[in-house]
């Protein structure tokens, strides 16, 4: 009788495990493809940014909008990379 219940408990907490398991997988996904989005507005942003970069004279302002885009594209990848 034990041995039963034992089974009984041990089939629904696998299947809960199971279905635990399987949405953390589908939000780590979902997390994942919000995360590339990000990426390529971010690489659209720095390319974008580096065009207002004159050859000589470069502005504080557009020299720190670039480093704080390439800082912020910097911490995704180590995101995306776990």
């Amino acid at each position: 009788s034990n041995g039963k219940l034992l089974q009984q408990k041990s089939g629904k907490l696998n299947w809960r495990w199971r279905r635990r398991k399987s949405r953390n997988r589908i939000r780590m996904t979902i997390e994942r493809e919000q995360i590339k989005k990000k990426l390529q507005e971010l690489e659209e942003a720095i390319a974008e940014t580096r065009k207002r970069l004159p050859a000589h004279s470069v502005k504080p302002a557009v020299m720190m909008d670039l480093l704080d885009l390439e800082d912020e594209r910097d911490e995704l990848l180590v995101k995306l990379s776990k």
